[in-house]
Formats: structure tokens, C-alpha cells, sequence
């Protein structure tokens, strides 16, 4: 994997270095090109003879070819740095854990069923771990993965990551495309804004009679001015000149605002041409992949051609900003309301089927990522899914824990079982108790798991592992842990397969307190038979196994005191916990 990082980052490096000669190479010419074509026309200025004007003529050509060769090989540029930069960033992933991608910070949310106490978003968290998004809404799209529960499709998601997972380079070259023009919230809501704009000149054929009719008249007042000796055409020539640019004017302010409304967009735009390019040029096995693909082929036109449309005609808009040759274009062929109307074509034609393109390109994007995080963990696999509740996991551990350091489990939930955890402090069982919500999640969304195997049931997720007080609502850290809890009730009252994961609960009330509240809590998700575990340090809860001998399981960690030094081997074991760990810690500690 690392090698394969590697070889790639070589490979760009030395493809950078060639573009760069060739970058340097156009650089010159092109000033040579425009040196001489300025001589040219300066000796056929000076001496009239039609050579010079030909040469001028050819150079300025080269010239402008040559312009727009430069820009196209800066893209090319930009895009092998990106790709180094991409390459770069996992080999020290890879190596170090270095974590040089975006945590998803925004997406961070304490109301939510799981994601906050599973740690999902955040600094080092497992976004931040998967996330190798190109785009703006593909981080959107990967986000809600995490954070929508939904159970259609998980095997199609299944194959399509897997394929996905092989074709590395295919897969940068997405995200490097991606990531070339970097589009705001901003951005998609006046792309959006404009989608949903009423048209304007279209619903007046006067309108399109006009803007074809003057500028045509124009063009042969024109050409009556430099081949007929009459002096009306030239009059008939500046009148219609001066009759477009004050059509032109009087439309201006619709113009800036709609300039003003897309500005920036064009350059998000040829970003998603790119995209949907490169997903048309590549072929797929998996169903889910062709069936992406298929959708963004639309009226014997791909989405990516489309797009391509719109963004040069949306790169007109910059060319208004040169005042001489806004001046002559609008008062030869009412450029600026062509444009206009160009886009309201576009409108008319594609507006319907830009969100689903836009689906498409955040969803690959998502996948994408999934598809990184499998080939970065290929020992992991991929569960199968039972129409049945079961939770099975053999050798199951965290993600996000380095594989040297990562310890191995076995999980096993089926006929509506729930486990009571108990253990010493810093035993595992908070790490044991996001193992599996982690995993599980994955599993839902289609992702590969860390396990040697698995089969589960893809069950509704809810956690209360993390609570924190709000200020802000005047709420205390206990009462938001009831809030809490009540949610949790209200989703086992829906009767959805559900599995529930809790970390020593009510821990802001007394022993007594406690005790009775968190075995009452038991006893209402023991009558709905609901699925999960509840990690405690009361280990009077664990008599109610006794109560509820068929649905309720100890398990426990334990910890081992050695010359004075703790051990804990953090393998879960069947039982309920014999040592503890506080008190010991505490007087090494010299606090007791």
C-alpha cells in the first residue's frame, strides 16, 4: 500500500517536472510570437506591404493559441500538484497517522443519536479518518453517511467501494479535480438561486427577433461602409452601433446582477465538468456505479459536455470587463445579451437535471473516500447483512486504533440480548463499547468493518456515552443526560430494531439513586427486548441476569496487579469484574 503511494508520488513528481519545461517552453514562444507579430504590423504601418501584415497576422495567431495552450497546461499544473499533495498526505497518513484532511467540525452536533458520542466529526475523529473529499458537497454527501440511518442498498454500497478501492489513480484523479477550484456554500446557493430563476427574454420572441436581426444589420451596414463608396452606410453603421450599445445599457442592470449572482460560479462549474468527464470516460462493474454513470447521460448529451457549456458561457461574462472590447462586441452583436440569453437556453434545457448531476458527483465523491479508507485497511471486510436481528463479530476492534496496538474481540448479540460491561478503570470498556458502535455503523453504510468476519442486522443506532450541560438553555449536565435517555425510550417505542449503547448512566446522582434508575431503565428495554450493552461500575446491576436469565449476559474486563504494576489485557471475558482499579491508582498516586 505504502509502495503503491509512493510509486505514485515519483510518478507525478517526474510528470510535473515535464509540464513545467513545457509551461516554460509556451511562456517564451508566446512572447516571441507577440514580439513579432507587433513588428510586423509596425513595418506594415510603415512601409505598406501586405507581407508584413501576413506575418502579423499569422503570429498573432500563434499568439492567441498559444495563450490559451498556457492555460490549459496550467491546469494540467495546478493538477499534478494537487495529485502530489494527495499522495503525499497518505503516505504520511500511512505512516504516522499524520491527519492532513478536513475533521468535519461543522457537522459536530450533541442532539444527534450517535455521532457525538461515538466521536464521528471532530479532530482526530473518524471523518476525519475517512474523509478524502474533493468537493464541497461530496464532504456534505460523506457526512450525511454518517449521519442518516439507512439500511437499503448496503450491498450494491458493499461492491461498489470494493471495485472502487482498486483503481487508485482513477480515484485521485477525481478528488485532484475536485479540489482544484475550492466552491463556498456561497457558491452552490447562487448556483442553486439561479436554477430557480424565472426566465426573462425567452418569453418574448420579440426578444430573440431583435438580438439576431440588429447585430446581423449591423454587420452589413458594416461591410456596405468598407466596400460601397455611399456615405449612408456609414451612418446606417453607427446608428445601429449606437442603437445595440443603448439596448445593451438598458438591460446593464439585469446583466450585473445576474454577473454579480453567478460570480466565481464558472470556475466551480468547469471543476464539475471535469468530474462528470472523468466518470463518463471510465467503465464499471459494480450496479451502483453503473447505474451513477448512466444517470448523467441526458438528451443524447453527457452532463459533463453540459456543464462544459455553461461554464464557457458563463466565462463570457468576464470578457465584459475589458472595456474596448466590451464596447465593440456589444455594439456589433450585443454580446452581452446573447450571453443572456445563451443562459436562459441553458436553463431552460438542463435545469431539471442539475440537481441529480450534482447527486451524482457528491455521492461518487463519498464513495471515493469509503473506497480510500478500504484500500488504506484491506484486512478489514465486509459483513454480511441479515434480514434477521443479529450482531456477530469475529475478532472485532477499532479503526482508528493502529493495527500494532489494536486489540481483538469477539461480538456476538443475537435473540434480543443485552450485555451488562463491567471492569476496573482504563480496563477498555469505553474503547470496547465504540468498537462496536463504530463498526456497526460502517457496516450500515456499506463501508468494510475491522473484524476477520461478520453478519449483523443493520440495527437503528442510539449511544449515551457523552453528555454535556448547555449553558445556553440553562440545562444541567444531569438533566440533559434524561433528555437523553427519554429519546432513546421514545425510539424503542417505535419498535425499530435498535441498538443501544450506554456508558455508566446517571452518573450525576447518588449510589442509591443510580442504582435504581439504571435498573429500572433495564427492566423497561429488557420488555422490549431491546439489543445492546450498558458498561457500569455497579456491579450489584449484574445480579439482574438472575431476573432475566435469557436476555441478560455478564461480561466483563479485567485488570491484573503485578509487582506493584497494573496489566490489563483488554480481552473481553464472560463473567462480572473481580478487581478494581481506583483505589490502587489513587494511593500510587499518593492521593490517599
Amino acid at each position: 500500500m505504502i509502495q503503491s503511494y509512493d510509486d505514485l508520488h515519483i510518478r507525478y513528481q517526474e510528470r510535473l517536472l515535464v509540464v513545467q519545461k513545457k509551461q516554460r517552453l509556451i511562456s517564451i514562444s508566446r512572447l516571441l510570437s507577440i514580439v513579432i507579430s507587433s513588428t510586423g504590423f509596425y513595418y506594415y504601418f510603415k512601409n505598406d506591404q501586405y507581407l508584413f501584415l501576413a506575418i502579423a497576422g499569422i503570429f498573432l495567431i500563434l499568439f492567441l493559441f498559444l495563450v490559451r495552450l498556457y492555460g490549459k497546461n496550467e491546469e494540467r499544473l495546478r493538477h499534478l500538484q494537487v495529485l502530489i499533495k494527495i499522495n503525499k498526505d497518505e503516505i504520511a497518513y500511512v505512516k504516522n497517522g499524520t491527519l492532513n484532511f478536513e475533521a468535519g467540525e461543522e457537522f459536530i452536533d450533541p442532539e444527534h443519536p450517535y455521532t457525538f458520542d461515538l466521536d464521528i466529526f471532530g479532530s482526530s475523529s473518524l471523518f476525519q479518518h475517512i474523509n478524502r473529499t474533493g468537493t464541497l458537497i461530496g464532504k456534505q454527501a460523506l457526512a450525511m453517511r454518517f449521519m442518516h440511518q439507512q439500511t437499503a442498498g448496503i450491498h450494491e454500497e458493499q461492491a461498489a467501494i470494493a471495485e472502487l478501492a482498486d483503481h487508485v489513480s482513477w480515484r485521485q484523479d477525481y478528488t485532484a479535480y475536485g479540489r482544484l477550484h475550492v466552491s463556498t456554500e456561497k457558491d452552490r446557493v447562487s448556483f442553486n438561486n439561479w436554477l430557480n430563476a424565472p426566465q426573462f427574454y425567452l418569453k418574448k420572441k420579440i426578444n430573440i427577433i431583435l438580438f439576431y436581426l440588429l447585430p446581423s444589420l449591423t454587420i452589413l451596414s458594416l461591410a456596405g461602409m468598407i466596400f460601397m463608396t455611399q456615405k449612408q452606410y456609414y451612418f446606417i453603421f453607427i446608428s445601429l452601433f449606437l442603437l445595440n450599445l443603448l439596448l445593451v445599457g438598458l438591460n446593464i442592470k439585469r446583466f450585473r446582477k445576474e454577473y454579480l449572482g453567478l460570480e466565481g460560479v464558472s470556475k466551480i462549474l468547469n471543476t464539475y465538468s471535469h468530474l462528470l468527464k472523468t466518470i463518463e470516460t471510465e467503465n464499471f462493474k459494480a450496479a451502483r456505479l453503473q447505474s451513477l454513470r448512466q444517470s448523467i447521460f441526458t438528451d443524447k448529451i453527457s452532463a459533463g459536455k453540459a456543464i462544459s457549456q455553461l461554464a464557457r458561457v458563463l466565462n463570457k461574462f468576464d470578457s465584459q470587463q475589458n472595456i474596448i472590447g466590451s464596447l465593440l462586441m456589444n455594439g456589433l452583436l450585443l454580446d452581452a445579451l446573447h450571453t443572456m440569453l445563451s443562459l436562459e437556453k441553458w436553463r431552460s434545457r438542463y435545469a431539471r437535471n442539475v440537481p441529480l448531476w450534482m447527486e451524482v458527483i457528491s455521492t461518487w465523491d463519498s464513495l471515493n473516500s469509503l473506497a480510500n479508507f478500504y484500500y488504506n485497511n484491506n484486512s478489514f471486510t465486509f459483513p454480511a447483512i441479515s434480514d434477521t436481528a443479529i450482531l456477530e463479530m469475529k475478532d472485532a476492534g477499532h479503526p482508528l486504533i493502529r493495527e500494532d496496538k489494536r486489540v481483538y474481540n469477539n461480538v456476538s448479540f443475537q435473540s434480543g440480548q443485552f450485555t451488562i460491561l463491567t471492569g476496573s478503570n482504563m480496563s477498555g470498556k469505553s474503547t470496547f463499547l465504540r468498537t462496536i458502535g463504530v463498526n456497526l455503523l460502517l457496516a450500515r453504510m456499506g463501508a468494510p468493518i475491522c473484524a476477520t468476519s461478520c453478519t449483523l442486522y443493520p440495527f437503528d443506532i442510539f449511544v449515551s456515552m457523552k453528555i454535556n450541560d448547555s449553558l445556553q438553555n440553562s440545562e444541567s449536565l444531569f438533566f440533559a443526560e434524561l433528555r437523553r435517555l427519554r429519546r432513546i425510550i421514545d425510539q424503542v417505542e417505535t419498535q425499530k430494531l435498535t441498538f443501544v449503547i450506554l456508558d455508566e448512566i446517571l452518573r450525576g446522582t447518588n449510589s442509591n439513586d443510580k442504582h435504581r434508575g439504571t435498573s429500572s431503565l433495564i427492566r423497561k428495554l429488557a420488555r422490549y427486548k431491546v439489543y445492546g450493552i450498558i458498561a457500569t461500575h455497579d456491579l450489584t446491576i449484574s445480579e439482574m441476569v438472575l431476573e432475566y436469565s435469557g436476555y441478560l449476559r455478564n461480561q466483563c474486563f479485567e485488570v491484573e496487579i503485578d509487582n506493584k504494576q497494573l496489566h490489563f489485557d483488554y480481552k473481553l471475558k464472560e463473567g462480572i469484574c473481580q478487581k478494581m482499579s481506583a483505589v490502587y491508582l489513587m494511593e500510587q498516586m499518593q492521593i490517599i
